[in-house]
């Protein structure tokens, strides 16, 4: 998904249930997470970002970001029920029915 921020917009991230990378293709941000702090980031870059993490994004000039996500689904509301959690809640049941998962196979 590419999403175009202007200069002076903040956007609040979702929390994504699995690792996936992240390209900054333009501009300047201000990104804020939970573990990570506050880091100022210039485009073109690429970053892989940890399952479970949710950002706070300020952007300094029009920005270009994109997140890259493997599913073989279309729909996007297919995709999102996929790749992201409601909430930290939501997050933690997801993980520990992965380890449920391992332990099984």
């Amino acid at each position: 998904r590419t999403v175009f921020m202007k200069a002076d917009t903040v956007i609040i991230g979702k929390i994504h249930k699995h690792q996936h990378l992240n390209v900054l293709s333009q501009g300047e941000v201000s990104v804020l997470t939970e573990g990570g702090g506050l880091e100022r980031l210039r485009g073109p870059l690429t970053m892989s970002s940890l399952a479970g993490t949710k950002r706070a994004v300020y952007a300094h000039t029009d920005v270009v970001w994109t997140t890259i996500h493997l599913t073989d689904k279309t729909d996007l509301a297919e995709i999102e029920e996929e790749i992201i959690a409601k909430n930290f809640q939501e997050y933690e049941l997801f993980i520990e029915q992965q380890k449920l998962l391992e332990v099984r196979t």
